[in-house]
């Protein structure tokens, strides 16, 4: 009486140590950021990720995004905790796996200048100077946060909520001449 094995599909049945599901169950009771990932701090030394630190998560259709790490006890092993709007940016729902990483020192750059576009349907009948008194403030009050190019970020102040799409990102890496287009 031996346990046969589907070989066609055996490779989807093994776990990865860096693979996580993610699990929107918790957001309620959690207050994550767009920016940040909740993990079990299981996971997080498992795959040697600290606090406060940066992760590079890939989600579905080749997408990927630069996190916030934040341990939450709370979280099963082997899930993670992500809000809608950064489950979005890499087009994934919840109950879809991601795979963590260790981001390397090409994705970790000091960017002196981000492009961004609003989204139209946002802004509309909105005047004045909604950069300066809106879109400004929000990525100055975020601690060490992580922008990818092609991320939306939805940005609430009082009852106005505008989406900006991050176009491009400058920085200077070491070897680097100062303004080229970091992907």
């Amino acid at each position: 009486m031996s346990n046969k094995v589907d070989l066609s599909t055996a490779i989807l049945d093994t776990a990865l140590p860096n693979q996580v599901v993610v699990n929107a169950s918790l957001l309620n009771t959690l207050n994550i950021g767009q920016h940040e990932i909740a993990l079990n701090p299981a996971d997080m030394t498992k795959n040697a990720l600290f606090e406060a630190g940066p992760v590079f998560v890939r989600g579905a259709k080749q997408t990927s995004g630069l996190f916030t790490c934040r341990v939450d006890e709370s979280q099963q092993p082997g899930t993670a905790c992500l809000s809608k709007e950064a489950r979005a940016n890499l087009r994934i729902r919840s109950g879809d796996t991601v795979k963590l990483y260790q981001p390397e020192d090409r994705q970790l750059v000091d960017a002196y200048l981000v492009s961004l576009a609003e989204v139209v349907e946002t802004t509309r009948g909105l005047s004045g100077r909604v950069f300066e008194e809106v879109v400004a403030p929000y990525f100055d009050s975020i601690p060490a946060s992580f922008v990818s190019k092609g991320g939306v970020y939805t940005i609430a102040s009082g009852m106005l909520r505008i989406e900006v799409k991050v176009t491009g990102i400058r920085g200077a890496l070491p070897g680097e001449k100062e303004g080229e287009e970091v992907d």
